[in-house]
């Protein structure tokens, strides 16, 4: 959300630079509006990392739980 904000932010301000016609303003709005993307890139990020971290996860739990059914199997054994 907070990169969200901030890319709006800096998306506004480049903007408002865009509007003056002065020559010495425009490297000024482009590298704002560089930033912007940056951020909005960064908040994606942050969006898309839990899913790729849950998956793997759950594939191990998913292997512990046939793990932990084959315990009461092996004791069954060695009695």
């Amino acid at each position: 959300r907070e990169c969200a904000k901030y890319s709006g932010a800096f998306h506004a301000l480049g903007h408002a630079f865009e509007l003056d016609q002065d020559e010495q303003s425009r490297p000024l709005a482009e590298a704002l509006t560089f930033t912007a993307d940056c951020y909005e890139a960064i908040g994606q990020l942050y969006e898309s990392q839990p899913k790729r971290h849950l998956e793997p996860l759950m594939d191990d739990f998913f292997i512990y739980r046939g793990m932990l059914a084959l315990v009461p199997d092996a004791v069954q054994i060695h009695k």
